[in-house]
């Protein structure tokens, strides 16, 4: 028994010291024994080969240069523990994820990757792809190809992740494409991404490829730079929906694209698919304003379906469109809700929208364009032959050479467009630098109904044959004429309007002298501007039998309504809370 027990004892001894000079062990799934010596390309490679859930222990923040792509072939979750840094040097992209397989990266920056000739610098996403926490930063792709950071044909979500100074041909940061593009953002930030490709470069940020459908809520782009679309392209068939948060104010959210560039049209958004946008703040974005042919929409760009809801579009700069563009193509359309442009510039038309096209459809409510600018004509919209409609909104101290307010044309004759119909609006301070439509220069065809058209440098302009007709509005322009013509015009009276000249003619009987408006306010949300009847006003009680249901601040009107865009004594909808809550 002592012998066999001694042997036992000898080949223990024996083994334990064969195996102390063999390579050290590794836990499964886990890169390095506690080192950084032992965090390498290779131990990498063998805990992918397993997939599962991958770890490190480096001892100290690490980073590891990868000299070959590493293909995810199976489930794989990557946690980096914020203290890993991939890297290629440029060398290589870093990850390409097959069919069926899923890569998730966490607490992870990847850092210098390349590609050249194909997309995705560096991941190329043909499974399904998850980051969080995960910074992807200069990653590169050739001219001719896009996805500086990542490629993606299939689904995608990206969670509280950064994309900065990654550049492609087109799509700077991330390339979807096709029908299994499913992309979800949230909460994360894109800074200084750039479509580099001078003759394409779609999106410095995004490129929604076609059939791909993209939907980003809380996030911010800011300093990217694309030849179309500043930070977002969306081709055809494309949706993208943009979604974001309420601050407290209406002027900011945390759904922001913020001082991007596009170097041809669309400063920070090109759409040429489906774009909504609710909760957006779109500011400081540009075009070119003085190039020929080029700066269509500072802030957006779009000739597909446009939705903006409770959205603000404020300081962008372009030549056509300073705020906005809609048109140029087939069928264009934009509805717009709510939502505030502010301050923005044109070089040449529409310093707050400019839209063109006979088949072009836009329908505007609720809104305000307050303090937009335009070199030429339209400060706050200008638009050509477009169906456009107008409801329960306010344009307040635009300027412009002609139609401070707005700028209304038509060609090659006034019947080139359909009317236009502007309708419980409030058109009021408006500048027109050449004295030609303080607040409306027009030459096409306009209806405006139950309009409020005071303290503009002039009221409206008729030029070149323009039909415009007037409806229960009011018209009282101190120091200028309320209506101004230039050619063979004519101006309807469709009833029940108050003129204080007599500068719109004789089929306006009714001519009173001033009609008694408060100052010009705010209904609280910023969302409508407007002057309220003052009692006694000759404005109370005789409007048109026909009122719209509603006036301008959503404000019931009785069957005897008053004058112009506001109720006195309208009452306001109000929303009634559990007595839990009050």
């Amino acid at each position: 028994m002592f012998h066999l027990t001694l042997r036992s004892v000898l080949l223990v001894a024996l083994l334990c010291a064969s195996f102390s000079f063999a390579s050290p062990a590794y836990a499964a799934g886990v890169v390095g024994d506690g080192t950084p010596g032992s965090c390498t390309e290779a131990a990498l490679n063998t805990a992918l080969a397993g997939g599962g859930t991958i770890t490190f222990n480096c001892g100290e923040p690490k980073t590891i240069t990868l000299t070959s792509a590493k293909t995810i072939a199976q489930d794989t979750i990557i946690l980096g523990g914020n203290v890993i840094t991939l890297t290629s040097n440029f060398a290589t992209r870093l990850f390409s994820v097959n069919s069926g397989a899923l890569l998730r990266l966490q607490d992870i920056v990847l850092d210098k990757a390349s590609v050249s000739g194909s997309d995705g610098g560096t991941i190329s996403n043909h499974g399904t792809l998850v980051l969080e926490h995960t910074t992807i930063q200069t990653g590169i792709t050739d001219v001719n190809h896009s996805g500086g950071a990542i490629f993606t044909d299939g689904p995608a979500t990206i969670i509280n992740s950064t994309f900065r100074d990654n550049v492609g041909g087109s799509a700077g940061a991330i390339f979807a494409n096709f029908g299994n593009a499913h992309v979800t953002i949230v909460n994360s930030s894109f800074f200084n991404n750039q479509a580099q490709n001078a003759t394409t470069g779609y999106g410095g940020a995004i490129w929604v490829g076609n059939d791909a459908h993209v939907m980003v809520r809380d996030s911010y782009f800011f300093g990217n730079l694309a030849h179309f679309g500043g930070a977002l392209y969306t081709s055809p068939a494309a949706r993208l929906i943009l979604e974001g948060t309420p601050t407290g104010s209406i002027y900011s959210s945390q759904m922001s694209l913020i001082s991007n560039r596009a170097t041809e049209d669309g400063g920070g958004i090109y759409n040429t698919g489906h774009l909504s946008m609710e909760r957006a703040v779109i500011s400081a974005n540009r075009t070119p304003t003085e190039t020929i042919l080029a700066g269509y929409g500072g802030g957006i760009y779009s000739h597909g379906v446009l939705t903006a809801t409770r959205s603000v579009i404020s300081s962008n700069q372009g030549r056509f469109g300073g705020g906005v563009f809609v048109g140029n193509s087939l069928n264009a359309q934009a509805l717009i809700d709510r939502s505030v442009f502010l301050s923005n510039l044109s070089g040449s038309l529409g310093g707050g929208l400019y839209t063109n096209i006979p088949t072009t459809t836009v329908t505007i409510s609720n809104s305000v364009f307050n303090g937009n600018t335009a070199v030429g004509s339209g400060g706050g919209l200008a638009r050509f032959n477009t169906n456009l409609k107008i409801f329960n909104s306010s344009f307040t101290y635009n300027t412009a050479a002609s139609g401070g307010g707005l700028y209304l044309g038509a060609g090659p004759s006034p019947s080139s467009g359909p009317y236009v119909r502007v309708q419980s609006v409030t058109i009021s301070h408006n500048t027109a630098t050449n004295n030609q439509g303080g607040g409306v220069h027009n030459t096409g065809l306009v209806e405006l109904y139950f309009t409020t058209i005071v303290s503009n440098t002039n009221g409206v302009l008729s030029v070149l044959s323009g039909n415009t007709r007037f409806r229960s509005s009011v018209l009282h322009n101190p120091g200028s004429l309320n209506c101004d013509s230039d050619g063979t015009v004519q101006i309807s009276n469709d009833g029940a309007n108050h003129v204080s000249d007599v500068s719109c003619g004789p089929q306006f009987t009714v001519v009173g002298g001033d009609p008694l408006l408060g100052s010009l306010q705010n209904d609280g949300s910023g969302t409508s501007y407007y002057h309220l009847p003052l009692a006694g006003s000759p404005l109370i009680n005789t409007g048109s039998s026909n009122c719209p249901v509603h006036d301008q601040r959503g404000a019931a009107r009785p069957d005897a309504c008053d004058i112009g865009a506001v109720e006195f004594g309208g009452l306001l909808p109000r929303v009634y809370l559990p007595l839990a809550v009050k």
